[in-house]
């Protein structure tokens, strides 16, 4: 997993959906994340088995649009999309998209600096930003 993700989950409470994902390229061991102890159940295999599989799909998949932007760039890289089939087996070349599995952008949430930070200008946090944004992919 790249990142186990905190997030304030109240938008989702209501919701009748409890399992949740992470696209991400690598399994995750997850012991007592936030997730589970709201009461979501967090699964834990590679975004690679997911697509393969298309079975037992998670409701919701939270991602770092930095992450989608690092498997759409295997378009452009062959040797990147060599590397990720040699170690995960899983060929990109099929990939397209969250999408293709049946999900839709559900919410983006752009992370925020505070209003007394003075560096917004930076070029440096508009490279963080998307970096960090995270984007909640909803099962339709």
């Amino acid at each position: 997993m790249l990142l186990l993700i905190r997030l304030k989950i109240h938008p989702f409470r209501g919701a009748s959906a409890r399992h949740r994902g992470s696209c991400s390229l690598w399994s995750v061991v997850v012991v007592g994340s936030r997730l589970e102890w709201l009461g979501y159940k967090q699964d834990a295999r590679p975004i690679q088995q997911t697509a393969a599989t298309r079975a037992n799909l998670p409701d919701r998949i939270y991602t770092l649009k930095s992450q989608l932007q690092f498997i759409a760039d295997y378009a452009r890289l062959p040797a990147r999309a060599r590397m990720m089939k040699d170690e995960s087996g899983f060929d990109f070349s099929q990939w397209k998209g969250l999408e293709d599995l049946g999900y839709r952008l559900d919410k983006t949430i752009v992370p925020r600096t505070p209003p007394w930070f003075p560096f917004d200008w930076m070029p440096a946090m508009g490279q963080w930003r998307f970096r960090r944004t995270v984007l909640i992919y909803t099962r339709s």
